[in-house]
């Protein structure tokens, strides 16, 4: 399903996320940063780390 823009955008500035103690939150596969995970963004950083 593809969302427009707005839609998108709207939705993302509503939506608020408490992530607990971490358990389940991954921090560097876990889609967060505009549908986009540090390890797709940053893949040499993540190698070195």
């Amino acid at each position: 399903m593809s969302l427009h823009a707005n839609a998108r955008v709207s939705f993302s500035v509503t939506m608020v996320i408490n992530v607990g103690n971490g358990a389940n939150t991954l921090f560097w596969t876990d889609r967060w940063l505009n549908n986009n995970s540090i390890i797709d963004l940053t893949p040499h950083l993540f190698a070195v780390v």
